[in-house]
């Protein structure tokens, strides 16, 4: 588990102990000084590992080939930088073809619907590939359906109605069983590709790291993968954008100063 995650763990059981104390049922919280056994906070930049264009490539074509019905969902993780929840909750109301975006409203995780990771929505550009190959999803859908796309119910106010119509539903029509997805399909790929196995997070981190690579900012980053900071994104990702260090100081540079300077004496 992350730091976070223990941390957030420790908390909840201090404060049953801190209860169970204040009734008289102990005489000490024994979770109340854990600081040295928690972990500390790993680098970041460590965890990830992106895939190249090429590498890339080979994915999809795996994916078009042995999960043809999938490939949308992969090639949607890999345009967007969109976390699985999100694509599995991803409905087609949220899809706007004309202003090539894609509304984030909602993730699906425990076989149930929920915010987004970081509690609101965010707006992601949708590339002109993607568009193309999620109206011919769209329409296999229909064809496969008789007409009818996946209809999911949803909690209030997390839709316009009292349900949506998903975007990427499993082959019967139900929802994906994302533990599924991971241990077969996803594995699966990667050995047709034959590409070293990345998490499925690391689409996330594969679309960042190719934005960086082809000039974008930071900022732009930060936007489309929805971190709640740009200290996050500077964090995870400011030694990928590549040679902006040295771009720098280059800016420091008097551009009329002498190449060199005569040795003293």
């Amino acid at each position: 588990m992350s730091p976070g995650t223990v941390r957030n763990i420790r908390t909840f059981i201090s404060g049953v102990f801190t209860q169970a104390v204040e009734d008289g049922l102990l005489a000490v919280n024994p979770a109340q000084q854990l600081g040295r056994f928690l972990p500390r906070c790993p680098d970041r930049k460590a965890h990830i590992r992106a895939l190249t264009r090429e590498q890339v490539k080979a994915v999809l074509d795996a994916a078009a080939e042995l999960y043809p019905d999938y490939y949308p969902l992969v090639l949607c993780g890999f345009r967007t930088g969109m976390r699985m929840g999100e694509l599995l909750g991803l409905a087609w109301e949220d899809v706007d073809f004309e202003g090539k975006c894609i509304n984030l409203r909602r993730s699906w995780s425990h076989n149930r619907f929920s915010t987004p990771k970081t509690h609101k929505g965010r707006v992601v550009d949708l590339s002109d590939q993607l568009a193309r190959v999620l109206l011919d999803h769209r329409q296999a859908l229909l064809l496969k359906f008789k007409g009818k796309l996946r209809a999911v119910p949803v909690p209030a106010g997390m839709a316009e109605g009292e349900s949506i119509n998903v975007v990427f539903p499993y082959f019967t029509g139900r929802q994906i069983d994302p533990s599924w997805f991971r241990r077969v399909a996803w594995r699966r790929l990667f050995e047709k590709a034959n590409v070293p196995q990345v998490r499925i997070h690391d689409m996330r981190h594969t679309f960042a790291s190719l934005l960086l690579q082809q000039g974008e900012s930071l900022h732009y980053v930060k936007e489309q993968l929805g971190h709640s900071s740009i200290q996050t994104t500077v964090d995870v990702y400011g030694h990928l954008a590549p040679g902006s260090n040295r771009n720098a100081v280059n800016k420091l540079d008097d551009p009329v100063a002498p190449l060199r300077v005569a040795a003293a004496g």
